[in-house]
């Protein structure tokens, strides 16, 4: 069916750009606090998930004392985030990273 099928590419790209927007989102939060260059990969990169370049550790400690939940390998999930939430999540990773 046509109509069912625009309206499948509608959503799939409903929800491409609202991952785009988190991974933006999160790079200039991180960026402030980092610099540009150490969280310029997300900008590069495409998709759901992004990897933070935080060891198991510190993955531990954001899920312990933050309850920002991750991968123990780094890898985040974009859908996840939200403008809500945002500042939060970027304040666990300063907290843990810095």
């Amino acid at each position: 069916d046509r109509g069912l099928s625009e309206l499948w590419r509608g959503e799939v790209d409903q929800m491409r750009k609202r991952a785009e927007e988190m991974r933006c989102m999160l790079y200039d939060a991180l960026s402030g606090q980092f610099g540009k260059d150490k969280f310029g990969f997300l900008k590069r990169r495409h998709g759901l998930f992004s990897m933070l370049g935080v060891s198991p550790e510190q993955v531990d400690r954001m899920m312990d004392e933050y309850g920002v939940y991750l991968a123990r390998s780094g890898r985040v999930n974009l859908t996840g985030l939200s403008e809500e939430n945002i500042t939060y999540v970027m304040e666990a990773i300063v907290k843990t990273m810095g």
